[in-house]
């Protein structure tokens, strides 16, 4: 559960565990008893956790899938797939161009065509 993931994640950054729990708004003792008791936790706390410590895989915080850090190999994965949406938005953007070049000459036609009516 996450919050038996945030524990760990405070005892990997050397955070004692009343400091992480003021500082993301739980109240003092919160995440020990949420490990005995299961509650869902505030999604703007979890946020900031995730905004305060980028270097943390948000799958695993979330689901417990992964690392905890994020590795080389998935910073390398988020590259080539942000480099393959680049491309894409390349090629769309091209396609509207083409889109709005075709459009405004029929634009055109049309006018030229009422004139001769």
């Amino acid at each position: 559960m996450i919050s038996e993931r945030l524990r760990e994640l405070a005892k990997a950054e050397n955070i004692r565990m009343g400091q992480f729990e003021a500082k993301y708004g739980f109240s003092q003792g919160y995440l020990a008893k949420n490990l005995n008791n299961p509650k869902s936790l505030n999604s703007d706390s979890v946020a900031n956790i995730i905004k305060d410590f980028p270097e943390v895989n948000a799958r695993w915080l979330m689901t417990g899938q992964g690392e905890m850090y994020i590795t080389k190999d998935d910073l390398q994965t988020l590259h080539e797939n942000i480099k393959s949406r680049d491309r894409e938005i390349k090629a769309l953007t091209r396609r509207i161009e083409i889109l709005e070049q075709d459009l405004d000459e029929k634009k055109t036609i049309i006018k030229y065509l009422e004139r001769k009516v």
